[in-house]
């Protein structure tokens, strides 16, 4: 595989994107960025915050259009979003007037290839909410459950649709330490279970280093990739061991120079 080709089951090829500005100057987040995933990988993006991480996830997700270049996912350009991608988003963007079952069932019932798809939208729905460890809360509504409980009913909703790709943009953000190592492990424990392949955006040096296959280093903006980084510690890391250390010693040189944009 060439890591950064146009080969790959995401394949993100000479990408830009310039936003348009109230001079007409534009603001380019995204330059020139070629980057190939494999499918059951897990990629972390890794940057400082507002270099452009979030948009290029956007772009891959089909919220967004690219300026230049091209984006595939599973040999299929992207030109909007759809069933193959799952989102999971910093805030859980959870309905509050549903329950947790409703919430994970919602996407299932709504579109009609889905409903084909998952006749029985009740039991996958249940298995979702099993494998994120819900299971006993299917009827209680987002307000009454933690943060963490509310991201793993957001991961279980889009796990639903049985994506093949699932993007994460810093999921685990606005959670204490203790709730976001909990997170971790279980998403880990997620991800071993279905290897859905993961584009997770974070601006964490020891979360990437924790759940990665490979950390892509984005630059401050406009975003290009700056390295990409292949970790091969068998997992469950120790992210203070020897091994693991050197990889973020690495990472934090590499981000020295890269700060936060205006």
């Amino acid at each position: 595989m060439d890591e950064r080709g146009s080969t790959g089951f995401i394949a993100i090829h000479n990408v830009s994107k310039v936003f348009a500005t109230a001079d007409d100057g534009g603001l380019k987040a995204i330059d020139d960025v070629r980057l190939s995933i494999a499918e059951g990988e897990f990629v972390c993006l890794l940057g400082p915050s507002g270099c452009g991480k979030s948009t290029l996830l956007n772009l891959v997700a089909g919220f967004e259009e690219p300026t230049t270049g091209t984006l595939s996912c599973a040999g299929r350009p992207v030109v909007a979003p759809g069933p193959d991608r799952g989102v999971v988003f910093q805030e859980h963007t959870l309905f509050e007037w549903m329950t947790v079952r409703d919430n994970v069932i919602f996407g299932l019932t709504c579109n009609g290839p889905m409903r084909s798809r998952f006749p029985d939208a009740g039991q996958r729905a249940q298995a979702c909410i099993d494998l994120v460890g819900l299971r006993g809360f299917e009827n209680t509504y987002p307000n009454f459950l933690s943060g963490g409980m509310k991201q793993r009913a957001a991961i279980a909703r889009s796990l639903a649709p049985d994506p093949a790709i699932l993007l994460m943009d810093e999921p685990f953000g606005a959670l204490d330490a203790q709730t976001r190592y909990i997170m971790q492990n279980e998403l880990l424990k997620i991800w071993q279970a279905t290897r859905k392949t993961i584009l997770f955006v974070t601006h964490s040096i020891e979360e990437a280093v924790f759940l990665a296959d490979r950390i892509v280093v984005m630059t401050r903006r406009p975003a290009r990739i700056k390295e990409i980084v292949k970790l091969t510690t068998p997992r469950p890391r120790d992210i203070n061991d020897a091994a693991c250390s050197a990889i973020k010693s690495r990472l934090y040189a590499s981000m020295a120079s890269e700060s936060v944009m205006s």
